[in-house]
């Protein structure tokens, strides 16, 4: 554990290289979005058997689900971000669901879900009529705009969830990262932040650790590309910081830890190939 004059020596070091006035405003962003996270954690309805879904979703056909929100979400030409805060409606949703004993297709929860996202997140949305479409006709426009209404009042118009990439932004902002340096780190990160939210494992973990996590481990994977570009003093000054404004474990802990649980989970290229009872 660190003592205060090492705290105090290691914060104004960290100020050599990130300015102490952005230093702060992004510690204070990562507070706002840690404190907001609170309203949108999720409790894991696919591995509680408490929580009785009907008709039920297993973590396989959630997992499909999930990389088929990615494969629109990339066709569409969407934020990267769009799959995860679809996802995030559909998690809450489900438990909403559950206590409620309300039934719901979960095919037409998930393309709903992806709908929503685009008109919260993009300039051009995926309207009723296209997801129509989209599903070949399964559902019709009204039952669509029904589950629609249906689901921003089951989550009170909660549909501004932090995802990894607002922490990811901010990660680089204290980083101080040129944009090479961001988008050779973006890769692996994302990468793997997909293979976590296909995963019903991390199903009410937060979102911040993981991140912080899978931004470690993206450093580390990415040093070598890095070397010239990002001093690896650099990211001890980092490290220290989190730890001490947030009180992150050390690096090689997180990454340890994230690395044990990361696992390989395998895409597929089409809905059809989900059957939900």
């Amino acid at each position: 554990m660190l003592n205060a004059a090492h705290r105090l020596h290691s914060l104004s070091t960290v100020s050599q290289f990130i300015g102490t006035h952005n230093q702060d405003d992004h510690i204070d962003a990562l507070r706002c979005l840690i404190d907001r996270e609170r309203s949108y954690v999720s409790n894991n309805y696919v591995a509680n058997a408490s929580i009785d879904l009907s008709p039920p979703i297993t973590a396989v056909q959630r997992s499909t689900l999930f990389h088929w929100l990615v494969q629109m979400s990339d066709f569409a030409g969407y934020s990267t971000f769009i799959a995860e805060v679809a996802l995030s409606i559909i998690d809450r949703s489900n438990v909403i669901l559950a206590n409620k004993k309300i039934r719901i297709d979960q095919r037409l929860l998930f393309s709903t879900a992806l709908m929503i996202a685009s008109k919260l997140n993009e300039h051009t949305v995926m309207g009723s009529g296209c997801i129509q479409q989209l599903m070949r006709n399964s559902f019709t426009v009204n039952q669509i705009e029904e589950a629609e209404f249906k689901l921003l009042k089951l989550l009170d118009w909660k549909l501004n969830p932090p995802t990894f990439k607002s922490y990811f932004e901010e990660f680089c902002c204290l980083l101080n990262l040129d944009e090479t340096s961001k988008g050779i780190i973006w890769i692996s990160f994302w990468n793997d932040a997909k293979t976590i939210l296909s995963s019903s494992d991390f199903i009410g973990e937060t979102r911040f650790n993981l991140a912080v996590a899978l931004f470690f481990r993206s450093l580390e994977i990415n040093q070598l590309s890095l070397s010239n570009l990002l001093p690896l003093s650099k990211i001890h000054f980092f490290e220290m910081l989190l730890h001490n404004q947030l009180n992150i474990q050390p690096r090689g802990f997180v990454i340890n830890e994230i690395n044990a649980r990361l696992k390989s989970y395998s895409s597929v290229d089409s809905l059809d190939q989900v059957t939900l009872s």
